[in-house]
């Protein structure tokens, strides 16, 4: 059965309305079409801003956007315009965050299960970081204690050297030589309380950061 063109006006009034639509189709493509083989119609804007109906489009504004519609004005399918350079650098830029945040939470939920290995929970991790603070006190306390001992040392060194030019001698290269080797010692001694202090700020700030991370999961595992 053809379809009637008179009628095929009065089925779709609405692309004609308004006085917003150009009709730009050839006829002849639609009376010899029946319900079996229903005709489709292009939508799209032309350089113009007006929007066009038609049996095809023109290649020219395929990049626009389209929309496929049947005779009736159900919409078919409808294809979006096509990205600029920009959009494409920002959908590109969105999927690198997009992927770069899904390595972070694989990262985190790796680190937390190594952390929940490590300590029960944050009252653990508080007590292991005491032992190894205190650790570290130690050994600073036995290098202070050195450094009195070398500190003795010297001074013994500094008195054998003055007694001997008070008595006209000059100083032996002994003594100037022990002298220099106590100092050294001294010095190397004072470096290394230095370091084991920054040691101790080091471990209490990573201990802290696990003991606050240990407090999230353990309200997380609550309220679950």
């Amino acid at each position: 059965m053809k379809v009637d063109n008179s009628n095929f006006f009065k089925q779709v009034p609405f692309f004609l309305s308004g006085g917003f639509l150009v009709l730009v189709l050839s006829m002849s493509n639609f009376a010899g079409a029946d319900s079996g083989s229903e005709k489709l119609l292009y939508r799209y804007k032309n350089e113009n801003g007006v929007v066009v109906l038609d049996s095809h489009i023109p290649k020219k504004y395929l990049a626009k956007g389209y929309s496929i519609i049947d005779i009736y004005g159900n919409v078919i399918e409808k294809v979006a315009p096509a990205l600029s350079e920009a959009e494409k650098e920002k959908l590109a830029s969105d999927e690198k965050a997009a992927l770069e945040l899904e390595h972070k939470k694989k990262l985190r939920a790796e680190a937390d299960k190594k952390l929940l290995k490590t300590f029960a929970d944050p009252e653990d991790a508080e007590r292991a970081r005491d032992r190894q603070l205190e650790t570290l006190d130690i050994q600073i306390n036995i290098t202070r204690g050195n450094i009195k001992r070398l500190e003795a040392d010297i001074a013994l060194e500094n008195e054998k050297a003055a007694n001997m030019e008070r008595s006209g001698q000059n100083v032996s290269k002994e003594i100037l030589q022990r002298i220099a080797n106590i100092e050294k010692q001294i010095a190397k001694a004072n470096q290394s309380i230095l370091s084991k202090e920054q040691e101790k700020k080091e471990l209490a700030q990573a201990f802290e950061v696990n003991i606050q991370r240990l407090k999230e999961l353990k309200l997380h595992a609550h309220e679950s």
